[in-house]
């Protein structure tokens, strides 16, 4: 019965939110295999409302990692693409390069700056760490990207 429950709300969530969010699920189109609603909807009917519960955690973090993969990769042309002066005359791997070196020095300098704020934390710099919930509920959310703080 939960089951049948389940599977139905993952049917109106396809049907009608799912195409008005205005994106896809990042592991479908990283990894060119089914969503991850369509995942589970399959899970639910197949192995059970609680199978689907436990695997919907590694799929979530799947797809967390598929979606910062590709806006890595699109951030990264669209930064070979921002420099024309630089990358004048350059192949598109020396582009990558540049793009890739420079970043570094970027994530250095961000990595300075976060460890001149955690000599002073604030109490809410982590909402995960503040509500310690322990239950696994702030990583479902930060595999969707609602909790900013966690991601």
């Amino acid at each position: 019965m939960v089951s049948n429950l389940s599977v139905g709300l993952i049917c109106f969530y396809q049907r009608w939110i799912s195409p008005r969010k205005g994106f896809h699920c990042a592991y479908r189109v990283f990894h060119k295999e089914s969503s991850c609603s369509e995942f589970l909807k399959c899970l639910c009917r197949e192995r059970g409302f609680f199978f689907a519960l436990r695997a919907s955690r590694p799929r979530f973090r799947a797809c967390r990692v598929a979606s910062l993969e590709m806006r890595q990769r699109s951030l990264m042309v669209s930064k070979m693409n921002e420099e024309p002066e630089q990358n004048e005359g350059k192949s598109p791997e020396e582009r990558l390069e540049f793009a890739r070196k420079r970043d570094q020095a970027r994530s250095e300098s961000q990595k300075t700056k976060q460890n001149k704020e955690s000599e002073h934390p604030s109490a809410w710099s982590n909402a995960c760490d503040f509500l310690g919930c322990g239950l696994g509920v702030c990583d479902l959310f930060e595999a969707c990207g609602a909790l900013g703080a966690c991601a």
